[in-house]
């Protein structure tokens, strides 16, 4: 009977260890799982090219840098979707100055950004091998001397975009991706063709950066205008986009006696209600103040937003002919001078409506928008617009 229990015993310590080890291994896989996964959402937005740049004399005989080459070394492939972002400055406007040039030619599958001929113009051009490219230019983008940050997408459709300093500048829809392959020099500063086609650059290049495989946004190239930016917004900058009217857009409020655009002052749709309080006993505000520190806050998101992203994602519900219609009603609730609710909501629309640089075409529901608002309008203003 000992014997039996010893060995009862030893099965319940080998089987208890056997346990131990498996939830160790478990253990361990685990984490190294979550740590793989960590990794990658972190590396998910982080470039796959860096280099800190350097300046340029534009001299012909002086070499341009090769990514390929040391210190950067890169030997990946590029192609698809693609970000790139830089910050330059010009200091002559050489015969196409080349900021960047990927490419196996002149050409063959370049992916390249320069100014256009001896102008102020910024091209942003891909090639398909050696016979065509598609081609975005922003017109009178480069000023002398003066240093900007800049970043160039192409999304895997072909969507091209030029940003300046947190700005969309240039769109072109039906551009195209670069193709997937090993091309054989990264240039930054001069190009694959002859230095007396394209002038080698003469500037600063500075912050380069290349995520492949995705379209990034402003917030990935500037930190500090991103969502978690560590430095505190300017008070005294959002109060003034919130409080203060442009000197051009100031008007003097209607006088309500006698005749105001054909209504007598005892038309309640012209009566400026400016007390605070609608209910001071309990504690109700008007109604106006609400809606005007609504329309306050929209106009400050669209105008100055903390990242790109929440900018869009306002302008997209802005253009929603439901969500106007909303807007347009609090408007008539209010009235139309009460907190200057009528200029605020035509503020806001206005920015929000506002058609890029590249926009030669104004969609079906842009159209749909402006009918909705000339037609509201009048009715909540009556004659006194």
């Amino acid at each position: 009977q000992q014997q039996q229990q010893q060995q009862q015993q030893q099965q319940q310590q080998q089987q208890q260890q056997q346990q131990q080890q498996q939830q160790q291994l478990t253990g361990k896989e685990g984490e190294d799982e979550s740590e793989d996964e960590e990794e990658y959402e972190e590396g998910k937005e982080a470039p796959c090219i860096e280099f800190e740049g350097r300046e340029f004399s534009g001299r012909i005989n002086e070499p341009g840098v090769d990514l390929r080459k040391p210190p950067t070394s890169f030997q990946g492939t590029l192609g698809g979707a693609m970000s790139l972002s830089f910050v330059a400055r010009w200091d002559a406007l050489n015969k196409w100055s080349t900021v960047l040039d990927f490419g196996n030619g002149s050409p063959q599958d370049n992916v390249m950004i320069s100014n256009q001929g001896t102008t102020g113009n910024l091209v942003f051009e891909i090639f398909d091998g050696n016979a065509s490219s598609r081609r975005l230019a922003v017109p009178d983008l480069i000023t002398l001397g003066e240093t900007h940050r800049y970043l160039f997408t192409v999304s895997a459709a072909g969507q091209m975009r030029v940003w300046c300093d947190g700005k969309i500048v240039g769109e072109k829809s039906n551009g195209r991706a670069p193709k997937f392959n090993r091309r054989r020099e990264l240039y930054i500063g001069t190009s694959h063709w002859e230095p007396w086609e394209h002038v080698p650059f003469r500037g600063s290049i500075a912050d380069v950066k290349v995520w492949q495989g995705s379209v990034v946004d402003w917030g990935a190239v500037d930190p500090d205008s991103g969502e978690n930016a560590g430095e505190q917004p300017d008070r005294q900058l959002l109060m003034q986009v919130f409080m203060e009217v442009p000197p051009n857009e100031r008007v003097e409020k209607p006088l309500l006696q006698g005749v105001v655009g054909g209504l007598t002052s005892s038309s309640p749709e012209l009566l400026i209600e400016e007390q605070f309080y609608q209910d001071i006993t309990e504690g109700r505000v008007r109604a106006a103040y609400l809606v005007a520190a609504l329309l306050r806050c929209c106009y400050g998101v669209v105008k100055y937003p903390a990242s790109e992203k929440i900018r869009r994602e306002v302008v997209k519900r802005l253009n929603d002919p439901l969500k106007v219609a909303r807007l347009l009603s609090l408007t008539a609730l209010c009235g139309p001078f009460s907190c200057n609710v009528t200029a605020k909501l035509l503020r806001v629309l206005t920015a929000a409506l506002d058609l890029g640089p590249s926009e030669t075409e104004v969609p079906l529901e842009r159209l749909v928008l402006f009918d909705q608002v000339s037609r509201v309008m009048p009715e909540i203003c009556q004659t006194s617009i």
